[in-house]
């Protein structure tokens, strides 16, 4: 697993194209999706991981899995400053 950020998922051709063009994507590692066990492995391994969601709809309600697979492998992670996700981390 080389370092850098690791970007796993299915990501639309488009954006990837734009991010793709960013200076910093040289220490990016794109691995579309893959099945959960093998993208857990990749979580156990991270040093940080992120669960960025912007405050659109109703995303500040919800529950992201993925803070609770990175405290089950106690990955630390940056989150999204949402009201609901501090009190449940609590």
């Amino acid at each position: 697993m080389k370092s850098g950020l690791w970007l796993i998922g299915n990501i639309e051709q488009k954006y990837l194209n734009k991010i793709s063009e960013l200076p910093g994507f040289k220490y990016t590692t794109y691995l579309n999706y893959m099945e959960y066990i093998d993208a857990m492995a990749y979580v156990n391994k991270a040093d940080v991981g992120l669960v960025t969601i912007l405050n659109v709809g109703d995303h500040k309600n919800t529950s992201a899995n993925k803070l609770y697979e990175y405290m089950l492998f106690k990955t630390p992670f940056i989150a999204s400053n949402f009201k609901k996700w501090k009190y449940e981390l609590e």
